[in-house]
């Protein structure tokens, strides 16, 4: 069996620049612009990502002079063995175009952002090259809130080798996708307010029964709107976009004295 063929993530990102997977054009993130000023700057075992967030490979992880010089407070140590004595995490994945990435993402993200509060923190794998730069193009992605574009642009800025398997860049579209539609719902669920209610042109009801019948008019109209607006379709709606539709069509039924019927 031939050995897989691993393109450079810098290929991978000038195919997603050029054709058709990524061709909308948009502002330039921060963190982007921040990239490419600090270009290359770090070679060797261990390289700078961001502000706070580096890259290596089971080296650098071993070298405990560098990671304190580095300020480092955490390891998420990706499939390599965890030699660090401090905070770490390690995520059990073989790179071996079997194992998938995805369902640790979530997990070992946080454990990244969290200890990136407190100082430095280093994603490593054994060489640097194909399970740590996904893992850093995820963070990037949740806790950056960077398309995967961007992140991929930011990983291979400064790890240039970088090539990501097959499987682990399908992991990052499919993560993609899931942050993409959790942020909509999100933003559906913002869009539930009581002003939104007002704006619906609410008719005046009379008795307990109209009381009733209208507020599960609004309901499903407020849902509704909020998702044609999030999403540009109807679908079916989350708990939190409920949630969040029931709250304030009772608070607008509430301030128009509404409930005083219903008694």
């Amino acid at each position: 069996m031939c050995a897989e063929a691993r393109p450079k993530l810098t290929e991978v990102l000038a195919q997603r620049r050029e054709g058709t997977l990524d061709p909308i054009e948009h502002e330039i993130p921060p963190l982007v612009e921040w990239a490419r000023a600090s270009r290359a700057k770090e070679k060797g075992g261990l390289v700078l990502i961001a502000p706070g967030l580096y890259l290596g490979n089971k080296q650098a992880a071993a070298d405990s002079e560098l990671l304190s010089k580095k300020g480092v407070a955490g390891v998420c140590a990706v499939g390599a063995r965890q030699v660090f004595r401090g905070a770490g995490h390690h995520v059990s994945i073989e790179d071996d175009g079997m194992a998938s990435m995805l369902p640790f993402f979530e997990v070992a993200c946080n454990f990244i952002h969290e200890q990136r509060q407190i100082g430095a923190v280093l994603v490593h794998c054994k060489g640097g090259i194909s399970r740590s730069p996904t893992m850093i193009i995820a963070y990037l992605m949740r806790h950056e809130h960077l398309s995967l574009t961007d992140a991929m642009e930011v990983c291979c800025l400064a790890r240039p080798a970088a090539r990501p398997r097959a499987t682990f860049l399908a992991d990052l579209e499919s993560y993609e996708l899931q942050l993409v539609q959790e942020r909509c719902w999100h933003r559906a669920a913002d869009l539930a307010s009581e002003d939104a209610v007002a704006a619906l042109v609410p008719r005046a009801p009379g008795s307990k029964a109209e009381v009733q019948a209208e507020c599960k008019r609004l309901l499903g109209a407020l849902q509704e709107q909020c998702m044609r607006e999030a999403f540009g379709e109807l679908r079916e709606p989350s708990w939190q976009l409920r949630d969040a539709a029931q709250v304030a069509v009772t608070s607008y039924a509430d301030s128009q004295g509404w409930r005083k019927r219903t008694s």
